[in-house]
């Protein structure tokens, strides 16, 4: 995997093994139940910025996209940190479990923090080797931000507030980004978005 990220790198990069982000899976407002039964309240699944109910999905792909981790448990209005330091992976990681070899690593926006397994972006980096840094590590991490529009595109039922209780979310998404790598192995080709009539049946 490092490899195949080092020979899209414009800069050599040869040690990053998965680019990770989160994104907004859009659900319908929760029920009073729902809402009970994760302990949260259904403004906590409103993500203000995107101005929609969903749930956090935090997500590494390889450099084709492929999914190669993933993990939907805390509702929209989570940070990204918070939902990620959270997760199995990221105790493993910071317990040093040996869960990436030596010299490997993630890389992932500023809000991730930086860490010997997390490369993220200088802040405020305007000029000189750090502006060049930056510059080449984003043409890499923006390929978490691809796939997630790739499945978006690909998955119809997602373009739209999934409609299945929230229990349900995690599995289906799971499900969707299973069959996406699969796909891509496979060399499918994306068709072509349904039109709005049909795309109204997708739920």
């Amino acid at each position: 995997m490092a490899s195949s990220f080092a020979r899209r790198s414009g800069a050599g990069f040869d040690n990053l093994v998965g680019a990770i982000d989160g994104m907004l899976v859009g659900i319908e407002c929760p029920s009073a139940k729902e809402c009970t039964q994760m302990g949260v309240g259904a403004e906590n699944f409103r993500c203000s910025r995107k101005d929609k109910y969903g749930m956090n999905m935090q997500a590494i792909v390889d450099s084709n996209t492929r999914f190669l981790w993933l993990d939907i448990h805390y509702p929209g209005r989570t940070l990204d940190y918070l939902a990620w330091v959270s997760t199995g992976l990221a105790i493993s990681l910071e317990n040093d479990k040996r869960t990436l070899l030596a010299g490997l690593t993630l890389i992932g926006e500023n809000a991730y923090g930086k860490k010997k397994y997390m490369a993220v972006p200088f802040k405020r980096a305007t000029c000189g080797r750090r502006e060049a840094y930056n510059f080449y590590l984003s043409q890499l991490r923006i390929t978490v931000e691809h796939g997630f529009g790739i499945i978006v595109h690909r998955w119809g039922i997602l373009r739209s507030p999934l409609r299945c209780g929230v229990a349900k979310v995690a599995p289906l998404i799971d499900c969707l980004c299973h069959l996406h790598t699969f796909c891509i192995d496979q060399r499918c080709e994306i068709s072509a978005r349904p039109c709005a009539r049909n795309e109204r049946g997708i739920r």
